[in-house]
């Protein structure tokens, strides 16, 4: 069958669709929810496959906001990664200023709204250019949840719910219009949980917990400069209970981002950080107790994938920003604090050198199975993570750059469902990269799956 013929197929499939992906797309972004408690999204996202005739097991994994979709049967099985949660305290209106639309609320200032609708656009545009043209194989769609905290989709990968896909794809918001044959950052997310006596703070008191957690802190800022220099690392601190300066806390938590390219190297800084907190334990006179969150590995890189994503996404363009766009995206860099005039990539690559500065759960699940992946551009002055780009993934410019992404996706797939021969080679490249590489880290998924809400708010039990 020719290319041509499937790639009009699936031109008019993702055209006859793309409204509808637009709409759950801000009909995700305006119900934002924290990783692990994502219903509303898993209902909009497994409710959509399920009129489009796709099979679809909720709660697969364990997870109850994890799903698995799938049309079709026989091989090659290509599977699009559905990421769905949003941000803590992101909570923004669609408008180039700071306008939270629920005080401390959470947002989707990391485009998982996008993602996940983008993607499960992409599996329906391949389903039924499967149908139509008469393809062979199967399309997936892995509803992934609580991607912020590196979480959900090793939890899926320990299940086995992969190892039914030949090849995982995705997309994600970033500062190029890229397909990828890089790696990212791996990460550890150690918490560590200080017990002390709570006292009265108008005299001297030994045994506080927050003397601890705040000597931790001290001692890792002062050791990076010098120990660690390569490793990103970042805190927060957590307290399980309201507090108030007149009485010392009973617990004090911090809990840390460790982020290196080698995973073998972030595992070391997390070795002196434990023995920091032990440390500033002892000195205190308090206990300690620490729990890994998650910890993984970054993408391994895959060239034989990266190669056809980026024929895809030649064939797609760039995002077709117009005028309105830009000025809506210059408003918002100006009312963050950025120039008027922005950097935006607007040509498309392949990056094959160099890492990416994020770290993503899907890079544990690439040493196993071949993953795949292109990016779009924001504008550098909107960062992730940010009210900002709450915003400008709440609007018709944020869906232009993810639909992009998105068709480009359908394409591959497509693509690769005719080209058998691609999927093997993406797969013996996997085996080739990964060979002799140590496992990760293990975290404590199942104390964090009892109870999220508990999690977010510092409370879980570690």
């Amino acid at each position: 069958m020719a290319g041509s013929t499937l790639r009009a197929a699936a031109d008019r499939h993702w055209a006859d669709i793309e409204s509808s992906a637009r709409d759950v797309a801000g009909d995700i972004w305006q119900h934002p929810e924290l990783g692990l408690m994502e219903e509303y999204s898993n209902k909009a996202l497994s409710g959509w496959l399920e009129a489009e005739n796709f099979r679809v097991r909720r709660g697969a994994g364990g997870l109850p906001t994890c799903f698995v979709a799938e049309f079709g049967s026989g091989e090659p099985a290509i599977g699009l990664l559905a990421e769905f949660d949003a941000l803590p305290g992101l909570s923004n209106a669609a408008e180039p200023r700071r306008a939270p639309l629920v005080t401390g609320g959470p947002g989707h200032g990391c485009g998982h709204n996008l993602i996940g609708a983008g993607n499960t656009a992409a599996a329906i545009a391949i389903a039924r250019t499967m149908r139509e043209q008469a393809l062979p194989g199967k399309v997936l769609v892995f509803g992934t949840p609580a991607e912020e905290i590196v979480f959900g989709k090793l939890v899926m990968h320990d299940a086995g719910l992969f190892e039914q896909a030949d090849i995982l794809l995705t997309h994600h918001a970033d500062y190029f219009n890229a397909a990828l044959a890089r790696p990212c950052q791996s990460i550890i997310q150690p918490e560590f949980a200080f017990t002390g006596r709570p006292q009265h703070t108008g005299v001297n008191r030994p045994q506080n917990a927050n003397d601890a957690a705040e000597l931790l802190v001290q001692l890792i800022d002062r050791l990076r400069v010098h120990q660690f220099p390569d490793v990103s690392v970042e805190h927060v601190l957590r307290y399980p209970a309201i507090c108030m300066p007149s009485a010392t806390p009973e617990e004090a938590r911090v809990w840390f981002y460790i982020r290196h390219v080698d995973h073998q190297r972030a595992g070391q800084v997390l070795d002196i950080i434990t023995e920091q907190a032990a440390h500033a334990a002892n000195s205190v006179g308090v206990t300690m107790r620490r729990a890994i969150v998650s910890a993984c590995r970054g993408y391994l890189p895959n060239l034989a994938l990266a190669e056809r994503i980026y024929d895809a996404y030649r064939h797609v363009g760039a995002p077709a920003w117009n005028d309105a766009d830009m000025r809506f995206m210059s408003e918002l860099s100006q009312s963050f604090g950025g120039p008027a005039e922005l950097a935006l990539d607007r040509d498309v690559a392949l990056l094959t050198e160099g890492f990416d500065a994020y770290g993503q759960d899907d890079g544990e699940v690439s040493w196993t199975i071949p993953v795949g992946r292109c990016n779009w551009a924001c504008p550098g002055s909107i960062p992730l993570h940010s009210w900002a780009a709450t915003a400008l993934f709440g609007t018709e410019t944020g869906w232009k750059g993810a639909s992009v992404a998105a068709r480009t996706l359908a394409h591959a797939g497509v693509d690769l469902l005719r080209n058998q021969s691609v999927v093997a080679q993406a797969k013996a490249e996997l085996a080739e990269r990964a060979a002799g590489s140590p496992p990760s880290i293990k975290g404590n998924p199942e104390r964090v799956i009892a109870d999220p809400e508990a999690f977010w708010t510092g409370r879980w039990s570690l």
